[in-house]
């Protein structure tokens, strides 16, 4: 999405008004909904730098498969946070921004050091957004554009109430939940990007600060899927798929981490995903026969330490 608005700051006048329009509406329909969810954005300061997880490795099951210990398998929180629920309920209860982040902060859960952290990056994401979109009207288009950038525009009105400092110092929030053993907040710390800018894994892909940072977000979500975390399996499968950089993509562990979505959705669900199957299937026939039977043992293996007692 943030790509999409840069391509469009990037063109300026010269795209057609109609493409215009239908651009700034994937960028504001799909804002809505994804702001909902309360998730992490961009930042004006970079994380502060701190260690997690296992070193990234050349091998799906190089250093091993984390084993389980009772009641949590390898030290972190089995917790979710329901962000949207969270999201809707504070909206519905118009708590002003102030209180509701003094109540998370001062909370001892790390899902709610998550949680106070997703509200501040909604603010700074939600301001790109408005800055972004030009003003104009194309037939139904803009009925479902205005709607979207008012729930923005009255987000950043709750926003207003927030100071700068404690914005741009959110990451604090997320390291806090890190540490506490938050699983989502991986997910997050990957999603905020490398300085808090996710754009810099394109612009910037070969800076050494990039490389560092893509590891260790890497590692983290390394960790949280070896607990099973559904959103962090996905966000490797599609790592590991990207061709873009060399330094990370690995088609073996790509299919490793989409095998395993596969199989632990189709135990939540009772069925598989007729879509991902035929990527599966697709991606299958790239491998040899006792290659696929030793990947397929591994996604065992995996799914038995992470999800099979869940």
């Amino acid at each position: 999405m943030l790509r999409l608005v840069q391509s469009l700051r990037i063109a300026g006048g010269s795209v057609p008004l109609f493409l215009g329009a239908l651009a700034l509406l994937v960028v504001v329909a799909s804002g809505a909904i994804y702001y909902l969810l309360a998730s992490p954005y961009v930042a004006e300061q970079p994380p502060p730098s701190t260690s997690a997880g296992a070193p990234l490795s050349g091998s799906p099951i190089e250093g091993g498969v984390a084993k389980r210990t009772p009641g949590n398998e390898v030290g972190l929180a089995t917790s979710t946070v329901p962000n949207a629920q969270v999201a809707r309920s504070i909206n519905a209860q118009g708590e002003p921004l102030p209180i509701t982040l003094e109540r998370l902060e001062a909370s001892t859960r790390p899902a709610d050091q998550l949680e106070a952290y997703r509200l501040l990056a909604r603010c700074v994401e939600s301001e790109r957004i408005v800055r972004a979109s030009p003003s104009f009207s194309v037939g139904e288009a803009a009925t479902s554009i205005a709607i979207g950038m008012g729930e923005l525009k009255a987000y950043l009105t709750r926003c207003s109430q927030i100071s700068r400092t404690k914005i741009v110092g959110r990451f604090a929030l997320l390291e806090r939940a890190l540490a506490g053993g938050a699983i989502e907040a991986a997910l997050d710390f990957y999603q905020a990007g490398p300085n808090g800018q996710p754009d810099d894994l394109l612009l910037r892909p070969e800076d050494s600060l990039v490389v560092e940072w893509k590891k260790k977000a890497i590692s983290r979500l390394e960790t949280a899927a070896r607990i099973g975390h559904p959103d962090s399996i996905a966000a490797l499968s599609d790592i590991y798929s990207d061709t873009s950089d060399p330094r990370t993509q690995n088609s073996e562990r790509a299919f490793v981490y989409l095998l395993l979505l596969q199989k632990i959705n189709l135990k939540a669900s009772g069925k598989s995903d007729k879509y991902r199957q035929m990527d599966i299937d697709r991606r299958a026939k790239g491998f040899a026969p006792e290659r696929l039977a030793f990947i397929n043992t591994i996604v065992d293996d995996m799914y038995k330490s992470c999800c099979d007692g869940k």
